[in-house]
């Protein structure tokens, strides 16, 4: 086991968890964050998986770290979940590994709001022009017709410190943002990054970003969606 490699994998129940995977990098299971040490899971209804992204900005010491969630897992070309190995090998041509949710329609987020939620979407543009970005976000949506999904990653620590600073302290400490929240736009915040993290790291700070091959389970209990060959990869 890599010491110097720590994947934390966020999820509503730890029972939804899928389990099967070699024991070469340090996987940390997350529902509810450890009270003792600083945590926003009194935002959880607000910021979902990025409670544990917050926790793992603040917490973790490790020099490569990832977040994955309960239902969706990164993948090598092989179709075998990602080892410590490949990790090790992909980061050395590319900056960050990242999952693609493609063919988004940006254009259609402007009238019918971020998955349905036009609240959601006000938060969101709030966000981005007090980050002087609303334009040129949309422009970069409707160019790449895709989202890079905020919750699955993998990198050098360094690089998430910098895109939480960018995240995290205008969101909990800005008068305003915070006033935001307090309207109670549930996910409103797990949407804006969801929106926001493609651009940060392509645009604003241009990464070299590998979208990775990644499987999501709609039922981790239920085997069926587990199809294994004899090598060992996921159908």
């Amino acid at each position: 086991m890599n010491k110097n490699i720590e994947i934390y994998v966020t999820g509503e129940s730890d029972k939804k968890f899928f389990n099967d995977f070699n024991d070469n990098f340090h996987i940390k299971y997350l529902t509810n964050c450890e009270h003792k040490l600083e945590n926003i899971d009194f935002l959880n209804p607000y910021f979902c998986e990025l409670t544990g992204l917050f926790y793992l900005w603040k917490h973790s010491d490790k020099n490569i770290v990832g977040l994955e969630q309960y239902r969706r897992y990164f993948l090598n070309d092989d179709r075998i979940f990602l080892t410590e190995n490949d990790i090790i090998k992909l980061l050395k041509n590319y900056d960050i590994l990242c999952a693609p949710c493609p063919n988004f329609d940006f254009n259609n987020v402007r009238f019918s709001g971020m998955f349905g939620n036009k609240l959601a979407f006000e938060f969101a543009s709030k966000f981005w022009k007090f980050k002087n970005i609303y334009n040129n976000i949309l422009e970069y949506g409707n160019e790449k017709k895709q989202l890079l999904y905020s919750n699955m990653f993998i990198c050098n620590k360094n690089i998430i410190d910098e895109y939480c600073n960018f995240l995290f302290n205008d969101i909990l400490n800005d008068g305003k943002m915070k006033q935001e929240i307090d309207k109670g736009i549930k996910r409103s915040i797990a949407w804006t990054a969801e929106f926001t993290f493609g651009f940060w790291l392509e645009k604003i700070k241009k990464y070299n970003v590998k979208y990775q091959n990644n499987i999501e389970f709609n039922k981790i209990s239920d085997i069926k969606y587990i199809k294994e060959n004899e090598n060992g990869s996921v159908k």
